[in-house]
């Protein structure tokens, strides 16, 4: 995470093209160090003693950092207040709201300006593009082993005609979601043989 952090957003000479920051700032967690879910939500050395270095440095990465690289229209913030069951639907329904409505609206936006960019440019530079992404997936694929589970589950999803709900794949950085997903990318044609199928197929992060 350190480094697509310093990749995509510190070093990047097109991070405002590219990159949106959103901040969740629990204003009142340091009074609720002793509960049990706080370190999920903070770095933290030992049982209620924060990890000072850790969070010096990203105070320093929020404060600072960030944005001198970012335009303040890129950088979302959201204040909240710390629930014994940490961040939930229920008690942050307002923030949970807030945040999808932003993201979604500023993601639309950074596309639209990209596909723009990109037709004004030519079509070449957007087929080269294209072909970026698609050799990336080829990259993740060749390197895929084992996960048929998930990958069962993905194609149930898929082949439901009763389900219109987009699929979200979570999971702790580096367990393999991008994999996965290149892998579904090129099993969707194995799944829906009789169908003519089209695959948008883009990475961010």
């Amino acid at each position: 995470t350190e480094k697509e952090i310093i990749n995509g957003i510190l070093s990047a000479k097109d991070a405002n093209e590219r990159t949106l920051c959103f901040f969740r700032d629990i204003v009142d967690i340091h009074d609720h160090l002793s509960d049990s879910k706080a370190p999920k939500y903070i770095d933290m050395s030992s049982e209620s003693v924060i990890d000072q270095e850790a969070d010096k440095l990203l105070n320093r990465l929020k404060t600072n950092r960030i944005p001198a690289a970012l335009k303040s229209q890129n950088i979302f913030t959201y204040k909240v207040r710390w629930s014994s069951s940490g961040i939930n639907r229920h008690d942050h329904s307002e923030y949970i709201e807030k945040f999808n409505n932003d993201f979604f609206l500023a993601m639309k936006a950074q596309i639209d300006r990209c596909a723009q960019s990109r037709y004004t440019i030519g079509s070449d530079s957007l087929q080269h593009e294209v072909l970026e992404h698609a050799i990336q997936c080829k990259t993740y694929v060749t390197k895929f082993h084992g996960r048929t589970d998930v990958l069962s589950e993905l194609e149930k999803f898929v082949k439901n005609n009763k389900e219109y709900r987009p699929c979200v794949v979570y999971g702790e950085s580096g367990c393999g979601k991008t994999s996965v997903l290149a892998k579904t990318a090129t099993e969707v044609f194995k799944w829906w043989p009789d169908r003519s199928v089209s695959v948008i197929l883009r990475f961010l992060g």
